[in-house]
């Protein structure tokens, strides 16, 4: 509208830009975009009989491998992402991210239990050097189809609970998956933006830090917050505590140094902070109401991290997760007022019965700023094959969907306060809300809504406890 109406005022269209011309320049350019694409869990023994020719084969002759099965179904609910199913995934991703700075992962790159599903499909034991050998290349696999779908992109990946050659939530710190996954996770970021003690953080724990592509005083830090997961066990060697709070010491000088020298910190980590809302609701009913709250990550890491998000709140302009496989958030609150927000982006795999997705965010292009987002979800996932494409789809885009001028803590926390309040506004942001939250297939039942919303800000127990108990 204001195109045609200038083009019709051609003089004063003449006069303004004599007077504004650079700031109504900048007015008019596109706002800067990322993508958030969490929770891949490729499982490459989807088709059992290539398990041998995949163990013989380096990945980058996977590919080919693949290619030999000419019909097969996309992943269904209960399963975890096959090769049609990532393929589509990562040609969605390349569409709608084809100008995006940057490409966001928050960790889970492995299928569950990767062990026993290359076991079951090799015929062999869970702790053979074989299947530490596949779970690489698995990693180094779904990583390289990342690149071949963002080429020149800049894209910083974490480790989730799956990503490891030793077992579910066991990465072992300064062991044989971070030394071979390092390069790999070097050639995605692009060497010229990690910071020079790459090798050192990432060999000891998974952790790094890296320059933001496009603004020089931005900072991203890549938390591998596995090692604070209250489900850790350092089965494979004997160093997580001990990397668990080196990690914690980093991540606070960071901040520091970062608020020091006044720039910006991004946050991307798998495990969100706060607590786990469905293990939560899904406590079985003896269990009395506070002693069913399931926190994320244990003690004394839990409360360290939101301290240091509360005390940096300033210095953190924005922070992502995954994990979930679902569409939420977390609210960093202070003095009763929401001081950070960060992302819990949805899964790729479909294994707890989501659609698939990832998120495509704006952001300022003079204060780096995130502003807006969309998420693209899988809409035929029921009917998607080899010969039936996907259908990617934009299911939302948050101002729009909540009606808020932006995306920030202060529109979420908004969001959570409407929810909790009776009336329309009240029923229509929360049917909203149980609506996305499973990425439009189904919908969180009400009674379960409760611990949902009450996790959106309260990141502690007592604080939960007195939200969804009525303690």
């Amino acid at each position: 509208m204001a195109r045609n109406f200038f083009h019709a005022q051609g003089l004063l269209l003449f006069v303004l830009i004599g007077l504004v011309g650079p700031i109504s320049a900048r007015a008019a350019e596109p706002a800067r975009t990322f993508a958030v694409i969490s929770d891949i869990h490729f499982n490459p023994f989807a088709v059992p009989e290539l398990a041998p020719r995949l163990s013989n084969a380096a990945p980058k002759e996977w590919p080919a491998i693949f290619a030999s099965v000419t019909k097969q179904a996309f992943a269904r609910r209960g399963e975890d992402t096959n090769q049609p199913l990532l393929s589509s995934a990562l040609a969605a991703l390349s569409e709608q991210a084809a100008n995006a700075d940057l490409v966001m992962v928050p960790g889970d790159l492995l299928v569950h239990r990767f062990e026993e599903v290359a076991a079951q499909a090799l015929g062999t034991s869970l702790t053979s050097d074989v299947m530490r050998s596949l779970a690489i290349k698995t990693e180094i696999y779904v990583a390289d189809a990342l690149r071949a779908a963002l080429p020149g992109r800049a894209i910083l990946v974490a480790l989730g609970n799956n990503d490891s050659e030793c077992g579910d939530y066991q990465i072992e710190p300064g062991g044989a998956f971070l030394s071979s996954s390092r390069e790999t996770v070097r050639d995605l970021a692009g060497p010229d933006l990690l910071t020079p003690e790459f090798d050192e953080t990432y060999r000891a724990g998974g952790y790094y830090a890296a320059r933001h592509p496009t603004f020089a005083g931005t900072t991203i830090l890549v938390v591998n917050d596995v090692l604070w997961s209250s489900n850790y066990r350092d089965a494979c060697g004997t160093g997580g505590i001990a990397a668990a709070e080196a990690m914690m010491s980093w991540v606070e000088r960071q901040l520091t140094e970062a608020r020091a020298a006044g720039r910006q910190v991004w946050l991307v980590h798998h495990i969100p902070v706060g607590i786990d809302s469905y293990t939560t609701q899904h406590a079985a009913a003896a269990v009395s109401c506070p002693a069913r709250a399931a926190p994320f990550l244990k003690e004394p890491f839990a409360s360290r991290f939101v301290m240091l998000m509360r005390e940096y709140a300033a210095t953190i302009q924005a922070s992502f997760a995954g994990h979930t496989h679902q569409d939420g958030y977390r609210l960093v609150m202070a003095d009763n007022n929401a001081v950070g927000v960060e992302k819990i982006a949805p899964s790729v795999s479909p294994v707890f019965g989501n659609n698939p997705g990832f998120h495509v965010f704006e952001y300022d292009r003079q204060t780096g700023q995130p502003k807006d987002f969309s998420t693209w979800y899988l809409a035929n996932l029921e009917l998607a094959s080899t010969t039936i494409p996907g259908e990617w789809r934009r299911e939302y885009v948050f101002t729009e969907a909540y009606g808020q001028g932006a995306y920030s803590a202060t529109a979420v926390n908004k969001i959570a306060e409407t929810m909790g309040q009776s009336g329309m506004a009240g029923d229509q942001t929360r049917n909203i809300f149980r609506r996305l939250y499973p990425v439009s297939h189904g919908e969180i039942d009400a009674r379960a809504l409760p611990a949902y919303v009450c996790a959106f800000g309260n990141l502690d127990l007592s604080s939960f406890n007195a939200c969804y108990c009525g303690k």
